[in-house]
């Protein structure tokens, strides 16, 4: 792929990336409160003495938040008790999407760099002609020629799937610890 295209592709890949990990988050964020206010409080006096302030905080955020309202009506809510539930099974795949785009943006912003590094270099390369004296290429030219290589997700979704392992685990821990 020529220069122009790996621009192009770069800009793509961040801004796919950037849409999927906020959509991904704020669903997820909206996911886990609606799952906490229904099932926190479990009847014993501990419980109803935490889930109060909780109560409260989720209140004032879904008053607060009248532009996340297609979150609020639309986000899955798991059910931990059959995790193959439809329910479930979306609320793992918006999660995902945290991860694949955090992925997708990673690898735009790394062909970016090597997009800039390659401009600085064709830059050092014109100068060194200027002073030599010989007679160069334009930079368009220069650019025209080079055959830029394209970063896979899948070399950056390795480093991603190591905090989605840990983090999967540590809410299932917390969740079986606190009996949800």
């Amino acid at each position: 792929m020529n220069y122009k295209n790996a621009v192009v592709l770069a800009v793509c890949k961040r801004l796919i990336g950037w849409v999927l990990l906020i959509t991904g988050m704020l669903s997820t964020l909206v996911s886990i409160l609606k799952f906490l206010s229904l099932h926190i409080d479990n009847g014993s006096m501990a419980a109803a003495f935490l889930a109060d302030p909780y109560k409260q905080l989720y209140i004032f955020v879904y008053g607060k938040t009248d532009f996340l309202s297609f979150f609020w009506n639309n986000s899955p809510v798991p059910d931990l008790g059959s995790l193959t539930s439809t329910n479930s099974l979306y609320f793992f795949a918006v999660y995902i999407m945290i991860f694949i785009g955090s992925a997708v943006k990673n690898s735009g912003a790394k062909l970016s760099s090597r997009l800039f590094k390659t401009g600085e270099q064709i830059e050092d390369q014109l100068m060194e002609d200027q002073i030599k004296g010989v007679t160069s290429r334009s930079r368009a030219e220069i650019r025209s020629t080079l055959s830029i290589p394209d970063y896979s997700i899948f070399r950056q979704l390795l480093w991603e799937i190591i905090p989605f392992v840990i983090t999967s685990g540590l809410m299932f821990g917390f969740y079986k610890m606190f009996g949800f």
